[in-house]
């Protein structure tokens, strides 16, 4: 299922705290430095604008040293679309803290054969995320790196 404000979305982006990170990003998006603990297991997790992707990342303490805006290929997004209440309920997601329900909806997602799933922000009010479960390759290209100003 596609949102219809996914479609009109031209770019994400994520944040990172280490320039190391940049050029790994740069280089190709790797799974095996992903967090399997975050919301809905190993994804990457990118936002519809940059001041979102920096508010996640405060929440947790960590302070953002880059924002990387991406193009997105919107042909190869197979998204599970959380934002939508009836696509929601059948996957019994309400939002809040990260537990072992959102990570299950992660891996129901993977066997159901989505590769993005598109949900609210939990910091930034009236925005979104899209947590990025694979083929992050073909659907995020790396646009512009920009320093985050202390």
């Amino acid at each position: 299922m596609t949102n219809p404000d996914i479609r009109t979305t031209s770019a994400f982006y994520a944040t990172l705290n280490d320039k190391s990170q940049v050029s790994s990003i740069l280089n190709g998006i790797d799974p095996k430095y992903m967090n399997p603990n975050s919301r809905f297991g190993k994804a990457f997790y990118v936002s519809e604008d940059a001041e979102t992707a920096l508010s996640e990342m405060k929440h947790y303490g960590i302070q953002a040293t880059h924002v990387i805006r991406f193009s997105m290929t919107q042909s190869a997004m197979r998204v599970l679309d959380l934002t939508e209440p009836d696509v929601a309920a059948k996957y019994d997601y309400v939002g809040g803290a990260i537990s072992s329900v959102t990570q299950s909806i992660g891996a129901a997602a993977r066997r159901d054969g989505y590769n993005v799933i598109h949900f609210r922000s939990e910091r930034a009010a009236g925005k979104s995320n899209h947590a990025i479960l694979q083929d992050y390759n073909q659907i995020l290209k790396p646009q512009i790196v920009t320093p985050v100003e202390k």
